[in-house]
């Protein structure tokens, strides 16, 4: 659930760096979105965008 600013929690582990709280947040059913991984790649979290791409496109795979 987003907040009143529009931020999931996702987004917002991702812009903090915080891999290990994204990674919780997608195996307990968070959808990787464009925000999430913007704000990991624009804070320098490579980390958690190489995190964040790699369960997408692997989840992805399953929903064809």
């Amino acid at each position: 659930e987003a907040t009143e600013r529009g931020c999931t929690a996702l987004a917002m582990a991702a812009q903090e760096g915080h891999v290990d709280v994204a990674e919780l947040l997608l195996q307990h059913g968070c959808n990787v979105d464009t925000a999430s991984l913007l704000a990991a790649v624009k804070n320098g979290h490579a980390e958690v965008g190489a995190a964040l791409a790699c369960w997408g496109v692997h989840h992805m795979h399953d929903r064809l």
